[in-house]
């Protein structure tokens, strides 16, 4: 039986998250973590605790040079920028050719809109899954503990966590509850595709552990859908 929540959002660690939860109908809306690279655990969730303060500052930001060895290829429609502040990487932004000065205060809204309704549903919604998922990343389970519980104080509420950490030799998931809302799975995710690493990972290792969860679709909107499907 699938978990089913009113609310889902990625944490990171880069596109992934979001593609693997949009492949299994869990992405309802754009959060201000789905598309950003280059950042730990803790630097996304202390942005959640002090409200996204100096988040996204036109000063900090700075251009990033494409690598022409980058694991994952480049996407060559848009530029690169980095965060100086808090060492994020805007990959999917800002698009390619297009002067900074242009382009930044239509990008500083998206964000703008994107983190008020993130704090919004974070208040409001009854059921709230947060999900990390990490190639590269290997977090403390003491660490996620604490700043879990400190996010769950901020909004007063029992939040859940799902993180799911690439494990070098773990072949098969290794699912641990690190509290009664954390559930922490270890797995070996990294994967290639034609030889050539995928930043998706292992699709058949990783997509079912998200397909273990469900979003409340109101009725209203399922009836919609279907007769959307149907023109």
């Amino acid at each position: 039986m699938n978990i089913e929540y009113d609310i889902i959002y990625s944490l990171g660690t880069d596109c992934a998250c979001a593609e693997y939860m949009k492949k299994n109908n869990l992405r309802a809306v754009s959060g201000p973590f789905d598309w950003l690279n280059h950042t730990d655990f803790r630097t996304r969730m202390n942005c959640i605790l002090n409200d996204f303060k100096d988040f996204f500052n036109k000063e900090d930001l700075k251009y990033l040079p494409k690598d022409p060895g980058a694991v994952f290829g480049n996407d060559y429609s848009h530029d690169y920028y980095e965060n100086t502040r808090n060492s994020f990487y805007y990959f999917h932004d800002f698009p390619a050719g297009v002067p900074f000065d242009k382009v930044f205060g239509a990008v500083k809204k998206t964000y703008n809109r994107r983190i008020r309704r993130f704090k919004k549903m974070l208040k409001t919604k009854r059921r709230v899954l947060l999900v990390w998922f990490a190639h590269y990343y290997r977090t403390d389970d003491s660490e996620i503990i604490a700043l879990c519980d400190l996010v769950c104080r901020k909004y007063n509420k029992t939040i859940d966590f799902l993180i799911i950490e690439h494990s070098e030799n773990q072949m098969v998931p290794e699912k641990r509850f690190l509290a009664p809302n954390i559930l922490r799975i270890d797995v070996h995710t990294n994967g290639k595709q034609d030889g050539v690493p995928a930043f998706l990972g292992k699709e058949c290792v990783v997509s079912p552990l998200f397909a273990s969860y469900r979003l409340h679709v109101p009725w209203a909107k399922r009836i919609l859908k279907i007769f959307s499907s149907r023109k």
